[in-house]
């Protein structure tokens, strides 16, 4: 579910926030940049622009865009953006949102023994 991972995302981004981390927009790079659906799911889930690189090959390329940003050259060819996804419709995801943060907060004591539990 797109959505659920979506709410992974925002948790994770209030967990920087939390921190004293100020994020102001998120860039998408990976398979899921490609799409339409995946990044406007994720823009108004957390309530935040998403930026679409020309290139997404995958974390390597994001790792790349953040220290070229880090050196003061974010204008490189290789990440420059060519679109970026303005939220429009968190108002749908909020209470589900808090659904999401309830069951995680009710389970976070067992949730990370459920990989490998099999073995």
């Amino acid at each position: 579910m797109l959505e659920a991972t979506a709410f992974a995302v925002r948790h994770n981004l209030e967990a920087f926030a939390d921190s004293g981390l100020t994020i102001e927009r998120v860039r998408a790079v990976g398979g899921g940049a490609g799409a339409s659906l995946w990044p406007k799911i994720v823009s108004d889930v957390t309530g935040l622009v998403q930026q679409i690189p020309a290139e997404t090959v995958g974390a390597a390329y994001g790792d790349a865009a953040l220290a070229a940003e880090a050196i003061d050259r974010p204008s490189a060819d290789w990440a420059r953006v060519i679109e970026e996804i303005e939220p429009d419709r968190r108002d749908i995801y909020e209470a589900r949102y808090a659904s999401y943060r309830q069951l995680y907060d009710s389970t976070r004591s067992i949730i990370h023994q459920l990989p490998g539990a099999e073995r």
